[in-house]
């Protein structure tokens, strides 16, 4: 189902323009390079949306098709659908210090001490500053 933008264009928006976070998906005319504006759009799969998208340059007045697919799940949804498999991403967000894996695992990787190891043994505790015996 796609929400009507008050334009009078479509809106790739499959919920409800409540959940609709009010970015908008733009692309350009490869011909002149003005903005396409979505005419039709039908749901062919569970993943996968057909678009009809028209220049707005009076002067080309080019037509193009395009499916919207999705290709990876980013964060997994409280109701996953069994029927939908696509690949999960890692998360973005890099391992702090030590916790990160060994980079040798890799073909043609280095391993790297951590980050917060100079080498020298400690000389006293970290928290209370007093000296080690």
């Amino acid at each position: 189902m796609t929400g009507r933008h008050p334009s009078g264009g479509h809106t790739l928006n499959q919920t409800s323009n409540a959940a609709y976070s009010g970015k908008r998906i733009t692309i350009g005319c490869p011909h002149c390079q003005s903005v396409l504006k979505v005419r039709s759009s039908r749901q062919t799969d569970p993943i996968v949306r057909q678009v009809t998208l028209a220049c707005q340059n009076d002067n080309c007045c080019a037509t193009f098709g395009a499916d919207l697919t999705l290709t990876h799940v980013i964060s997994a949804g409280a109701q996953p659908n069994p029927a939908v498999l696509l690949r999960t991403t890692p998360p973005r967000r890099r391992p702090a210090n030590d916790d990160m894996p060994p980079c040798g695992d890799a073909p043609g990787s280095v391993d790297h001490p951590p980050a917060n190891d100079d080498g020298a043994l400690p000389t006293s505790d970290a928290v209370s500053g007093s000296p080690l015996s």
